[in-house]
């Protein structure tokens, strides 16, 4: 006798309300799994080991840099810094460099990555420019989305970079790309190479038409309503707790602290423009030099009268940024101490500068701006 055994054969049939279930709750288990697979493998933001391959915002890829990187001298500041690149600043300053600066970085930012560096104990030397706009913004003013967990030392902050949509994407941009966006430590961040920033008085001029209503008046000013006391107190204790906290937490590193030559036609449109903004910015560069000029391992460098450079708007991309040619320049004043703070003549240096800034032919520039 034969037994029935097709049954065996044939499985019951699948529900799709269970199968559909199923498939989700597979789905869900494994993904999570693949997407941190794909995050430990690539690292594309350098959190965990030195890599040559680098994508992403200065925010997001400055620590992994500063974390596994050989260096010994940082440059470090807004996008005013950006354009020191490698092996200029070391045949100039000497040591082995990496510049960590940030576009549009606060001090706040400024200070988390070079807290990073620091905290390697490799660093000896640090260049850093400091303005007086980054200190008039409150004293953890960042970027929207600022990554925090990128900067601590907790492994268990890490579940943020693994589960971040944006460096998963970095890490799938780094698998479908992997000749791209090779790491150049020589020019990383630097900006001169990009056409559109290219310096000249007529591009400088052509950035402030339709900015200088009331300045285009020839000898026309604002009332002068005097310095801001809440920006004051903002400053103060922005510079104590980004700056000079990070300076006495690092007596065996020498800072070498720079304020950038902005052109002396963005501090005459500001004197004529809003008079009180320019005595507050007067007067906190004047703390910020003051309580900078204690610290025994700091070297303060003043550009606000870079002679023939600050004058001559052909140096510059825009009123502020200036060119690759004049940051090496920098580097060689700051090498040779040609510009230097010091207790006896900081007064002198500020005082002349802010009767220059005042001075300064303002009608001349703004009769050559061509119409908005």
């Amino acid at each position: 006798m034969v037994s029935d055994v097709s049954h065996f054969f044939h499985p019951a049939p699948i529900r799709p309300r269970r199968f559909v279930l199923w498939f989700l709750c597979a789905a869900l288990g494994v993904l999570p799994v693949a997407v941190a697979a794909l995050v430990l493998w690539t690292d594309p933001l350098q959190n965990w080991r030195a890599s040559e391959w680098i994508m992403g915002d200065e925010r997001y890829i400055m620590p992994g840099l500063a974390r596994h990187q050989d260096y010994d001298t940082v440059a470090v500041g807004t996008s005013l810094a950006q354009n020191f690149t490698r092996s200029p600043t070391a045949s100039v300053l000497g040591g082995k460099v990496i510049n960590l600066s940030i576009s549009g970085g606060t001090l706040f930012e400024v200070r988390q990555v070079l807290d990073v560096a620091l905290r390697t104990g490799q660093v000896q030397r640090v260049l850093w420019g400091i303005d007086d706009r980054e200190t008039m913004m409150s004293v953890e003013t960042r970027a929207a989305g600022y990554p925090y967990f990128f900067y601590d030392d907790n492994p268990f902050n890490d579940v943020q970079y693994v589960y971040n949509l944006s460096v998963v994407q970095t890490a799938v941009a780094k698998l479908l790309s992997p000749g791209h966006s090779r790491l150049n430590l020589e020019n990383m961040m630097a900006w001169y190479r990009n056409p559109r920033y290219r310096p000249g008085r007529a591009k400088v001029l052509r950035e402030i038409a339709g900015d200088t209503a009331l300045a285009a008046i020839p000898g026309a000013t604002a009332p002068d309503a005097g310095t801001d006391p809440r920006l004051l107190v903002t400053a103060a204790d922005n510079i104590d707790r980004n700056v000079l906290l990070v300076i006495r937490a690092h007596p065996e590193v020498r800072f070498d602290i720079f304020v950038p030559p902005f052109s002396t036609l963005h501090h005459a449109l500001m004197a004529r423009l809003s008079p009180g903004t320019f005595s507050t910015s007067v007067a906190i560069l004047e703390s910020l030099v003051t309580k900078l000029l204690r610290e025994p391992n700091v070297t303060l460098h003043f550009f606000g009268d870079f002679a023939g450079v600050a004058d001559n708007l052909d140096n510059y991309k825009d009123t502020s940024h200036y060119s690759v040619a004049v940051s090496h320049r920098i580097l060689h004043e700051v090498r040779q101490g040609s510009y230097r703070l010091t207790p006896e003549n900081y007064r002198t240096r500020l005082d002349a500068w802010v009767a220059h800034v005042r001075a300064y032919d303002l009608d001349r520039d703004l009769s050559a701006v061509p119409p908005p």
